[in-house]
């Protein structure tokens, strides 16, 4: 083995090392910009979501002093409640009115305010 062969071995080893840590680097850096969205994910989604769920089965009494609450487990009674409500004649009611004020607002309130706009880009 040469000298010359010697030193580019170690240019080599060199160099390898220099790619492993831009390699490294690189992947501290992925790391470090996926981390808050990956926090941000399991608290406003995973979290919340998990934590409706548990709030579904539970009923809250509030204590007569007015201070606190007591949590109790509520089963099924809940969404019973819930499906009692939505088959009765006011909810049916409840849901035409909502379909009339959603349809007014859908033709008359987006046209008035496209005509709205118009006028106002013109004008200007």
């Amino acid at each position: 083995m040469s000298v010359n062969d010697v030193i580019m071995a170690k240019k080599q080893v060199e160099k390898r090392k220099k790619l492993r840590t831009i390699k490294g680097q690189r992947t501290t850096f992925y790391i470090l910009m996926f981390l808050p969205v990956l926090i941000q994910f399991s608290i406003f989604y995973i979290y919340l979501n998990f934590n409706s769920i548990l709030l579904a089965f539970e009923n809250y009494t509030i204590k007569i002093d007015g201070l606190g609450h007591t949590v109790e487990f509520a089963g099924f009674e809940n969404f019973k409640i819930a499906f009692d409500f939505f088959t009765s004649k006011q909810s049916g009611e409840m849901i035409i009115n909502s379909l009339i004020l959603y349809a007014v607002n859908l033709f008359i309130v987006t046209t008035l305010a496209i005509f709205f706009s118009y006028y106002m880009s013109k004008r200007y």
